[in-house]
């Protein structure tokens, strides 16, 4: 057979020198050791299985003499040799014969050739390597090239021993004594563990990415994969590196399971402050701002605009850090003798620097920083950022301090940003009341951080004091200069860990009695999590651990089982309800087994979009098994599916799990579904004559009803009343009640001739027939005179929480709508509204139910703001409202172009449009379009 290209790639990865190249290089099943008969059971018929292995001949002419040796390895995505066999002249090639043990599947014995590869005739096992075939022809070109190979070694006298193949030992020193396959893992430096976590998410995210670029192979299933092939797909993955990453994953995770073994845990606390300094020189009382460093082993101090002199720009000085040293050091009081300056790092205007704890400085090693100019042109220093790594114990901190672009029309060019985007007077106003929570959904940092174009993965603690920007210099009072700057949150402390939980932060503040300059200073202080690792313990667990992966390798096929199975039966669902059950899928084989969900013929998911499956894929040792995780959660995206369907099956899925040559399937299916009015077009809700959980199939299938009439009109047949006209109850006249009730004129919400947005909710009619009317008044119960305060207390506790649920529901409500009341089309006509008619023609384009709706909410909250007697609680609660509801009202259509508009602009935009509705200068135009 000709040298396998897949293997001779793989092969290539070996080689250690310019000089050596592959002459041949094919996969190859090594010989089993026969079966010792003290071992178990289990252990003897594992010794009778063959592995797979690779054979590869390597050739070297340095001397410019032709030197070769045979290299055995396995897993040629990361290979790992086994075996190094120079070809000197006493090799020995042997070829026999013998009968080999029955085929699994017939009675009749089959005939096997052993070749075996020796250094010489009287070679130990370890210097020989024999492998087993059922058919010699394929390997009379491997044979060939032996024999000619040791023609030369013959004529040349290659005896080793110094004069020959010195360069082999480069193969030889891989660390292959021991347990088998140690190698690939011993030269780990100590930090890597402190990865793990990060490398095992990096292979789940890989794995998906491979199964997205690959879906011809995943559509077919593993069995379909050449785990052999170097042939990659058009993004360059290949079936072997699928393969490679689910072995690598398994380390990992058995690495991460076992991490405690060698592993020691502790905390210690570090203190980070920012300060923008607006190139002041230290004056005054910092200690403030260090109040909370009390016990940090680390002091980490970022500072921009450190320097904004021109002498900066071209040419270091430390004048200005030494200022700033000698000013921290003074707040740090009878604390400072305890630490010790570490390192600093200075780009024109942002310095970082560091102190360390004497006592625990000699926990730190390898310092380094670095830094990164994105100024004028990406090049100049003004703006950038500068950053130190060091490593505690064993584990890797790095700390970076960044200053950005200034102005809100930066955004894009430092893709991210610190201000608010809103009129100074709003925020002033949101800040004298302490809403933070309001202000913060206009902060352009959580903006792009939500659309995931900045600092996406990392996390800030809640933020609980006012923006610190911008400020009159020496005051606490926001800017009053001729710019009346927005106040904005542009100082603060974001942190990324790679170890869940490993950062905890214990306080975020702001300090405004410190007024040097137009910034406050912002303080953060975290408890991390630092690793110690135990050498001898680590070697010894990735030494179990590989030879555990590496005992299991042999040419026979994996079979897993699923349990319970063939089907998962799930009772009833609830819409925002997720329920879980969890299978096995057991190894039942011998060998290793890797296991994969794929896609079905025809789709590309791997299931419906309500049932999620955790994980997708996995590696399974022989007896043990991994638990799947399968939730059925019905949100926002699938309910309007299930909401109006009349299919029983609507809530099924088959799933296909496939290992190397077998596929698996899975029955997925809930009992029951209950639809929810949550959900669902506007269009289709006003169609509905009844609660949605009392309605027929018929009644929620509103086409069948489509259906008869058209077919009443082209056959002439009568129209089936009962169905079509509900049945009318008038109350009677003699109810008393209803009689001294006080009365309103109908006024149908789908033909007004002028929108009542001035009007009392309590006396608008919902229904053409029959008007509602305002509600009595609740009578006042007297309290018992044993415990009057916790009576009325819990009163008003209880209307407190049912006025704030029910107007959560609603919130809620809106936001399920498939499609918001303003409608994707007239969202950008909105987003540009810039007075109250601009606001009202967008209205007036929306289809009737949907302007309908709108109007009847902005009357409703009119009416709410109307009863609030206070002025600057009726403005604050206008900016509330508006806040809340343009979030819910309107949004963009997720599958269109990106509004040209900047991103950081459209909060504002939207709560714009919201204001212009609730305002009451003039009346709205009628709205006369019927509801269909």
């Amino acid at each position: 057979m000709a040298s396998d290209r897949a293997v001779e790639t793989a092969a290539q990865r070996l080689l250690k020198g310019p000089h050596e190249s592959i002459i041949y290089a094919c996969e190859v099943l090594e010989a089993p050791p026969d079966a010792v008969p003290e071992q178990p059971e289990a252990n003897r018929v594992q010794a009778t299985v063959a592995s797979r292995r690779y054979l590869a001949l390597v050739r070297n002419t340095e001397t410019h003499e032709e030197e070769a040796a045979i290299v055995v390895f396995r897993r040629p995505a990361a290979p790992l040799i086994v075996r190094v066999i120079p070809i000197l002249k006493d090799f020995q090639l042997s070829i026999s014969q013998k009968q080999s043990l029955h085929s699994p599947t017939s009675a009749r014995e089959r005939s096997r050739f052993c070749i075996t590869f020796a250094l010489s005739a009287s070679s130990p096992p370890s210097q020989s390597f024999t492998i087993v075939t059922e058919d010699i022809a394929p390997l009379a070109e491997l044979i060939a090239e032996l024999k000619r190979l040791l023609f030369l070694a013959q004529a040349h006298n290659y005896h080793g021993l110094g004069t020959s193949h010195v360069w082999a030992n480069k193969y030889v020193e891989e660390p292959t004594t021991g347990l088998a396959g140690t190698s690939g893992l011993e030269a780990l430096d100590q930090g890597t563990l402190a990865r793990f976590h990060s490398i095992s998410s990096a292979y789940s995210m890989r794995m998906a990415s491979l199964k997205a670029a690959a879906p011809t192979a995943l559509r077919a299933g593993l069995s379909s994969i050449d785990w052999g092939a170097s042939e990659k797909d058009a993004a360059g993955v290949s079936a072997e590196d699928i393969q490679n990453d689910e072995r690598g994953r398994w380390i990992v995770q058995q690495l991460q399971e076992r991490e405690s073994t060698f592993t020691q845990k502790e905390e210690i606390k570090v203190f980070v402050g920012t300060f923008n300094v607006n190139d002041q020189l230290p004056s005054g009382d910092l200690s403030s701002w260090l109040v909370d460093s009390e016990g940090a082993e680390l002091l980490v101090f970022g500072f921009q605009e450190f320097d904004l002199t021109t002498e900066a720009m071209v040419r270091y000085t430390p004048f200005r850090e030494d200022q700033w040293r000698l000013a921290i050091e003074s707040a740090l009081g009878d604390r400072a003798p305890l630490y010790e300056k570490l390192h600093s790092r200075q780009l024109v205007g942002a310095l970082i620097i560091i102190y360390v704890l004497k006592s625990s400085s000699h926990h730190v090693t390898c310092v380094s920083s670095n830094s990164l100019a994105t100024g004028i042109l990406g090049l100049m220093a003004n703006k950038g950022a500068c950053a130190i790594r060091l490593r505690y114990k064993d584990s890797t901190l790095t700390f970076v301090n960044s200053h950005l672009a200034a102005f809100t029309n930066q955004t894009e060019k430092r893709n991210q940003e610190y201000r608010v985007e809103l009129p100074r007077s709003d925020v002033l106003r949101m800040v004298e009341k302490a809403e933070w929570d309001l202000l913060l959904r206009f902060d352009q940092l959580k903006i792009q951080k939500q659309h995931g174009l900045a600092w996406t993965d990392f996390e800030e603690s809640p933020i609980t004091f006012p923006p610190t920007y911008k400020f009159d210099k020496g005051t606490s009072t926001y800017d009053t200069s001729e710019k009346q700057r927005t106040p904005s949150w542009t100082d603060r402390v974001l942190w990324l860990s790679v170890h869940d939980g490993a950062v905890k932060p214990l306080s975020y503040n702001s300090h405004p009695e410190i007024t040097l300059s137009d910034h406050k200073p912002v303080s953060a202080v975290f408890n991390l999590q630092i690793l110690t690792i135990i050498p001898d313990e680590r070697i010894k667990v990735q030494q179990e651990v590989m030879a555990e992966l590496d005992k299991y390798e042999s040419d026979q096929l994996p079979d897993v089982k699923i349990l319970p199975g063939p089907a998962i039966q799930f009772d009833t669902i609830e819409c925002y309800r997720p329920v879980e059950q969890k299978i096995e899928v057991k190894n039942v084989g011998l060998v290793i087994a890797q296991w994969s969900f794929v896609l079905k013929p025809g789709t590309s998911t791997l299931s419906e979009p309500w049932l999620h499956i955790s994980p997708t894929s996995g590696l399974i040792l022989p007896g043990e098994r991994s638990i799947v995780s399968l939730t059925i959660d019905v949100g926002n995206r699938t309910a309007p599916l299930l909401n109006f369907s009349t299919d029983p099956n609507a809530l099924s899925d088959l799933l296909v799990l496939s290992i190397e040559k077998k596929d698996l399937f899975l029955s997925v299916a809930a009992r029951e579904y209950k639809p929810t009015c949550f959900a669902n077009s506007l269009s289709r809700l006003v169609k509905l004559g009844k609660p949605i959980r009392t309605a027929t199939n018929e009644e929620l299938d509103a086409s069948e009803l489509v259906a008869v009439v058209r077919e009443c009109l082209d056959t002439g047949a009568d129209f089936p009343l009962d169905q079509l006209v509900p049945p009318v109850s008038l109350p009677p006249s003699s109810d008393a009640s209803s009689e001294n009730l006080p009365t309103a004129p109908a006024v149908p919400v789908d033909r007004f001739s002028e929108p009542p947005i001035d009007a009392d909710i309590g006396i608008l009619s919902l229904s053409p027939s029959r008007p509602r009317t305002p509600a009595p008044p609740t009578p006042v119960l007297p309290s018992t005179p044993a415990s009057p305060t916790a009576t009325e207390s819990s009163s008003d506790a209880r209307e407190h929480v049912g006025i704030h649920s029910v107007a959560d529901c609603l919130v809620l409500f809106l936001e399920s709508l498939p499609e918001p009341v303003v409608t994707f089309a007239a969202y950008p006509k909105a987003l540009r509204a810039e007075d109250r008619e601009d606001a009202f023609r967008v209205i007036k384009s929306l289809p009737s139910v949907n302007a309908n709706t709108i109007l009847y909410i902005i009357a409703f909250l009119r009416v709410l703001v109307a009863h609030t007697l206070d002025e600057n609680e009726r403005i604050a609660r206008i900016d509330r409202l508006a806040v809340v509801f343009s979030s819910v009202l309107m949004r963009s259509d997720p599958a269109a172009t990106p509004d040209t508009l900047p991103l950081s602009s459209i909060p504002r935009r939207r709560k714009a449009f919201v204001l212009h509705l609730l305002s009451v200068e003039e009346k709205v135009a009628p709205v006369v379009a019927p509801v269909v």
